[in-house]
């Protein structure tokens, strides 16, 4: 049998937005994720709900938010804890680099895979183990 590759979904990702740059990174990175299988939760900083509610208002009448998707407001000291569940599998970052420290050092000690866009830099940190289960 020739080899092949087989893609599954990841579970849960979590995609942390930027406040001066919120709905470009969360509209490009969004949908190949959901087409994928995968549920995106997005949170956006702070400082700007209403631009998180405005994507969710908009993916909902075009009828594209269902069950895969979901919006959170809270603050970035909860974010270690959300990466440390076991359902998220994956974080992603657009923001700056103390940000990007920050869930980088939270996914590091859950061995989540993590991609990081850090202002005029893009970092990308991937993570496997084969040894605990649900990596």
């Amino acid at each position: 049998m020739p080899p092949f590759r087989h893609y599954q979904p990841l579970g849960i990702i979590l995609a942390v937005m930027p406040w001066n740059f919120p709905f470009n990174p969360s509209l490009s990175a969004s949908p190949p994720a959901l087409m994928a299988g995968n549920v995106g939760l997005l949170k956006h900083t702070s400082n700007v709900p209403q631009c998180a509610l405005a994507i969710e208002g908009s993916l909902k009448r075009q009828d594209c938010l269902q069950e895969s998707s979901n919006f959170t407001s809270i603050g970035s000291q909860r974010v270690a804890a959300i990466i440390a569940d076991p359902r998220v599998k994956a974080a992603t970052l657009t923001g700056s680099e103390p940000a990007g420290s920050g869930l980088l050092t939270a996914a590091g000690k859950q061995i989540k895979k993590t991609v990081l866009g850090l202002g005029k830099r893009s970092i990308y940190c991937h993570a496997e183990c084969r040894h605990r289960s649900g990596c």
